[in-house]
Formats: C-alpha cells, structure tokens, sequence
C-alpha cells in the first residue's frame, strides 16, 4: 500500500519496493553523511529508515531538509555572533 510522504508533493512511498532495493534505505545506526550521500547518489529527496535490512520495519522518514538543519542553525547562530562583533 503506497503511503503519501506530505501533502505538498506528490511522491509516493511503496513498502513493496524496499524488497527491489535494500540500498535505498536508511538505518538508524547509519551517519547523516552517509545518508545524504545515498541521497545525492540516487537524486532522492527522502529516505525510509528501516529497523534492520532483515525486517525492514518502517521507523521514519528522513528528508534532505532533515539533514540540513544542524548546518543551518550553526549558520544562523554564527551569522547573530558577527553581527554582535561588528
């Protein structure tokens, strides 16, 4: 059964494709770098995050947006710090 990843897009995800391709898959023990590389290798803009490749159990999604948050809240805040030193 293919599941609507949000409203604004139009991009299914079907769990009986994970069986096509395990590499198109995150796990949680598996870096954001990693991720975003598996990403921009494939042109995906999300990701299933599995359980394990064996089970396959559905836990999240992670999106690209996902992977750049922490950049740039970092750049946010650097960005208030040479305002205040300037």
């Amino acid at each position: 059964m293919p599941i609507k990843l949000s409203s604004a897009s139009t991009t299914l995800f079907n769990p009986a494709h994970m069986e096509q391709s395990a590499a198109l898959v995150a796990l949680p023990s598996e870096t954001c770098r990693i991720v975003a590389a598996r990403m921009a290798t494939h042109h995906l803009e999300r990701l299933p995050v599995v359980d394990d490749l064996q089970s396959r159990r559905l836990i999240g999604i992670v999106s690209r947006s996902d992977l750049i948050k922490p950049s740039r809240l970092f750049f946010d805040e650097e960005q208030k710090r040479e305002r205040l030193l300037s």
